[in-house]
């Protein structure tokens, strides 16, 4: 799968630095999630009464999402209930 994106972030735990990664891991795995469930961005919005324009800017790393929208996300992606 190609990166979307180039902006990485620096990775700490307490008292350990991990290095640095994509920026973008979020997105890629809603894509990769999202389609190995067979659905459309579409679909995944009418599921979760996301629009579509936000979902598309959510899987491209263009937002990051804040904890409220990421459980929808789960819901519609029937991960909880």
């Amino acid at each position: 799968m190609k990166t979307r994106c180039n902006t990485t972030v620096e990775l700490v735990f307490p008292g350990k630095k991990m290095g640095n990664v994509k920026q973008c891991l979020f997105g890629s795995a809603l894509v990769n999630i999202r389609e190995s469930l067979q659905i459309s961005q579409y679909q995944l919005a009418k599921r979760t009464g996301i629009a579509e324009e936000y979902l598309n800017k959510l899987e491209n790393s263009k937002r990051e999402p804040k904890a409220r929208m990421i459980i929808r996300l789960g819901r519609g992606l029937r991960f909880s209930r």
